[in-house]
C-alpha cells in the first residue's frame, strides 16, 4: 500500500512472461507476506504478465504504488517460472497482513479433486476445439463479465468426450479473461469463434463457485478427440504438498497489494 517501503525482493527476469522472485529481502515487506524464492507473479493491477511488455513490467514494479500482485506459490520451484498459472482462491492482503484463503476456499479438501478435475487439484487445464461442425456440447450458466460455470453437458458432445462436467469454470476463451469480458464477445466466442481455446478450472467447489478469480499452473493444449493431460514437468510433483513457498491450498494463488513506492519488493 504504502510508498514508503520498498518491495523487498529481485524478480528472476521480465515479462512477457510469468516471472519467479529470484530473492528475498531479509526484513523487507516481502519476506513480512512470506514470499519465497520460486513464487511466481502471475499479475501486477490486474494485468497479466503473460502479454505485457518489459517496459510496462519496469514501470509498474519501480514506480506503481499501489501496487496489487497475483502470486502462485512455488510449489515446483522457481524453473517453472513461464507456466500458464491461475488461482481458485485469492486473498488481498496489505504490507502487513499475512495472504489468508478466503472462507469458502476453508472447508474444501485440496488433495481431493472432485469429479470434474482431469488434472492435480486446483489445477486449471486447456481445451481447444478446432473444427466448426461439431457444437461445444454443454450449456453455460450465464455470460461474461465474470467466470462462468458449465451448468449442463450434452451426452456424447464434444464436452463429454473432453470429461467436462457441470460446475466447471470457463475462466479464459482465445486467451481473453472472462472477468473483463462483455456479453456480446462471449457470444460471438462460444457462438462463430473456431478454433476456440477454453481454459477450465475443474470444478472442485461445485457451480456455485462460478465467479471466482481462477488461473493454471499446469495446463494442456488438447484437440477435440484428446483427452487433457498434465505436462510432464509438472507429473512427478505431489499436488497435496505444497511447497516452502505455499500460504495456502496447493496450486492456489494469492493476491498482494504492495502500496507504498520507498521499500523495494
Amino acid at each position: 500500500q504504502d510508498a514508503q517501503t520498498k518491495l523487498g525482493f529481485v524478480p528472476e527476469g521480465k515479462a512477457p512472461g510469468h516471472v519467479a522472485i529470484k530473492t528475498v529481502t531479509q526484513g523487507g515487506w516481502a519476506e513480512q507476506e512470506d514470499l519465497q524464492p520460486g513464487d511466481l507473479i502471475i499479475q501486477m493491477n490486474d494485468e497479466d504478465l503473460a502479454t505485457m511488455s518489459a517496459a510496462r513490467f519496469d514501470e509498474l514494479i519501480k514506480k506503481t504504488r499501489p501496487l496489487k500482485l497475483l502470486i502462485d506459490p512455488g510449489d515446483d520451484g522457481a524453473d517453472g517460472a513461464d507456466q500458464p498459472v491461475a488461482a481458485d482462491s485469492v486473498a488481498a492482503v496489505s504490507v502487513a497482513a499475512t495472504p489468508v484463503a478466503p472462507a469458502p476456499a476453508a472447508p474444501a479438501a485440496p488433495a481431493a479433486p472432485g469429479p470434474a478435475s482431469t488434472g492435480p487439484p486446483g489445477r486449471c487445464f486447456e481445451l481447444v476445439k478446432q473444427d466448426a461442425q461439431t457444437k461445444l456440447g454443454f450449456v453455460p450458466e450465464g455470460k461474461a463479465p465474470g467466470h462462468v460455470a458449465i451448468k449442463t453437458v450434452t451426452q456424447g458432445g464434444w464436452a463429454e468426450q473432453e470429461d467436462l462436467q457441470p460446475g466447471d469454470l470457463i475462466i479464459q476463451m482465445n486467451d481473453e479473461d472472462l472477468a473483463t469480458m462483455s456479453a456480446a464477445r462471449f457470444d460471438e466466442l462460444i457462438k462463430k469463434t473456431r478454433p476456440l481455446k477454453l481454459l477450465i478450472d475443474p470444478g472442485d467447489d461445485g457451480a456455485d463457485g462460478a465467479d471466482q478469480p481462477v488461473a493454471a499452473d499446469s495446463v494442456a493444449a488438447v484437440s477435440v478427440a484428446a483427452t487433457p493431460v498434465a505436462p510432464a514437468p509438472a507429473a512427478p510433483a505431489a499436488p497435496a504438498a505444497p511447497g516452502p513457498a505455499s500460504t495456502g491450498p496447493p496450486g492456489r494463488c494469492f493476491e498482494l497489494v504492495k502500496q507504498d513506492a520507498q521499500t523495494k519488493l
